[in-house]
C-alpha cells in the first residue's frame, strides 16, 4: 500500500489518499520514503530508476528518489519473499504537477 499526503502535505492525517499497487508522483520533485515489513525481507525496486531498497521486519529503512521523466514505470519486489511474491507488481506514474493535482482530486472524490 502507498500513502499519498493530502493538501496539507502531512502523512497520517484525514486527507491522505491510500492506493494499492499504484504510486503517483510529481515530475522533478524529490521524494523521501520509509520502508518496513511485517513479515519477511522485501525489496522495493524501480528498475528504470536504478532504485532498490530492502524492507526489513522490525526496522525502518529510508531512501529517496527524484523522477526527471514523465511516464509509467514498473515497481517490483526484488527479493524472493514467499508464495505471494509473484502477486506484488505495482506501477509508478510520474506526472506534471497539474496531472498530479487532477489525479489526486479524482481519488479524493472517490473517498481516498
Amino acid at each position: 500500500m502507498f500513502v499519498h499526503p493530502g493538501p496539507d502535505g502531512q502523512l497520517d492525517t484525514d486527507d491522505d489518499v491510500r492506493t494499492v499497487n499504484d504510486l503517483h508522483v510529481k515530475l522533478d520533485t524529490t521524494y523521501h520514503f520509509e520502508l518496513t515489513s511485517r513479515d519477511v525481507v522485501h525489496s522495493f525496486s524501480v528498475p528504470a530508476f536504478r532504485l532498490k531498497q530492502d524492507a526489513v521486519p522490525g526496522r525502518f529503512v529510508t531512501g529517496w528518489f527524484r523522477p526527471t521523466r514523465r511516464g509509467t514505470y514498473d515497481i517490483q519486489c526484488a527479493e524472493i519473499c514467499g508464495i505471494g511474491h509473484a502477486l506484488m507488481p505495482a506501477r509508478l506514474t510520474v506526472e506534471t504537477a497539474e496531472e498530479h493535482a487532477a489525479w489526486y482530486g479524482s481519488r479524493s472524490a472517490q473517498g481516498g
